[in-house]
């Protein structure tokens, strides 16, 4: 398989900005589909005009609508595509609680002694949560090759996701720790990829958090 230069493409990866439940410090995952807060508007408006954002040629979105909300301020104009998959993992019963509200239940005191590797109660495992959004990061880079073919090359493309998404994707493809990859609200990263090997993903660049 060829893995040469001029093969790879730019993948932008922006998490969204800021939500309600973010700035409550809830778990925020796939049972909710707020928009951004009015600071989280401010945020990304910000972060994009200070000019962090590489451009991109075409975007691929979350189908939350934080995550639709982030991409067409960072975006606009630009071709965008929803991918199911990539929406946030399912929390369970988790879901809009605080650490605060959860830290003495026996499923929280699992949960995080088993570092995360339990599934949420009601909700998804992180193994889990990673293959689906793994299956949607191939099938991306399948539809990219298939645009290649018809004679559409994208060479800087981004997808707006969630904080969850990104740690998924680079913890599986790009052999990054997963609470490594953890990213602040409006951060994100730069990689490289050759669209036809998923495992060629490569970071370049990480935005700063603030």
């Amino acid at each position: 398989m060829r893995n040469s230069a001029e093969d790879k493409i730019k993948l932008i990866f922006v998490r969204h900005g800021l939500t309600p439940a973010n700035e409550g410090r809830k778990y925020c995952g796939r049972r909710n589909d707020e928009d951004l807060s009015e600071a989280g508007i401010k945020l990304v408006t910000a972060r994009k005009e200070s000019g962090i954002y590489p451009n991109a040629d075409i975007v691929f979105v979350s189908p939350k609508k934080r995550a639709k909300h982030t991409s067409e301020i960072i975006f606009p104009g630009v071709e965008k595509i929803i991918v199911p998959e990539f929406d946030e993992m399912d929390f369970g019963d988790f879901e809009g609680k605080t650490h605060e509200e959860l830290k003495d239940t026996p499923e929280y005191k699992a949960w995080i002694e088993s570092d995360g590797n339990l599934p949420f109660p009601g909700g998804e495992s992180r193994e889990d949560y990673s293959m689906r959004v793994g299956r949607g990061f191939e099938c991306m880079l399948q539809k990219l090759c298939e645009y290649k073919e018809c004679g559409r090359v994208f060479s800087n493309v981004a997808i707006t996701a969630h904080g969850g998404t990104i740690m998924a994707v680079l913890s599986k493809y790009a052999n990054e720790s997963y609470f490594g990859s953890m990213v602040a609200n409006a951060g994100g990263f730069v990689c490289e990829v050759n669209p036809e090997d998923a495992y060629s993903l490569k970071v370049t660049e990480r935005f700063p958090d603030r």
